[in-house]
């Protein structure tokens, strides 16, 4: 019984230490996709076609549940990241992928959020979004330059649309 704990535990704390990274990548080829900074992300039975959409990968040398999660919701398996100098490893990853998250500092019933310092509005509602969360932005500026924006919840899996202010 201990020992069946114990793998629960290891299989379910490995997601937890996944890092999240914004991409943007095309197919380059069949489960072969690559980010717009040099990085290839190989992937497993991913039949997703895309000439440059914005994806968050969410990747860790020693996790068996890496995914790439493409704009339209669709979720490929991640078998390993490298770059076109290196050969693909399972056990690295490329310091050319970098994450760019930010907190929620204050929500305010589901449809305001301070974030980085500047206002944003939900476009219809971001159930369920408190303070302390992190985010990335998929669309839009961190900064508050543009119309609207689209924001990735890395704790919820999910994105929202807002208005920037």
């Amino acid at each position: 019984m201990k020992l069946i704990f114990s793998l629960l535990f290891l299989a379910f704390s490995s997601n937890l230490f996944a890092e999240t990274y914004s991409v943007n990548v095309k197919r380059a080829s069949s489960n072969l996709y690559q980010d717009s900074s040099g990085v290839f992300i190989e992937t497993k039975y991913c039949y997703q076609y895309t000439y440059g959409d914005n994806a968050i990968l969410k990747y860790s040398p020693d996790s068996y549940n890496n995914k790439l999660i493409f704009s339209t919701g669709t979720e490929c398996q991640v078998k390993s990241v490298f770059n076109s100098r290196s050969t693909p490893d399972t056990n690295s990853t490329s310091a050319n992928v970098s994450s760019s998250s930010y907190l929620i500092e204050v929500a305010h019933n589901d449809e305001l959020f301070i974030i980085n310092g500047e206002k944003f509005e939900a476009q219809t509602y971001c159930l369920g979004w408190e303070e302390g969360e992190s985010v990335i932005f998929l669309e839009g500026s961190e900064y508050g330059a543009c119309a609207s924006a689209t924001l990735f919840n890395v704790q919820r899996d999910e994105s929202c649309d807002v208005w920037c202010e």
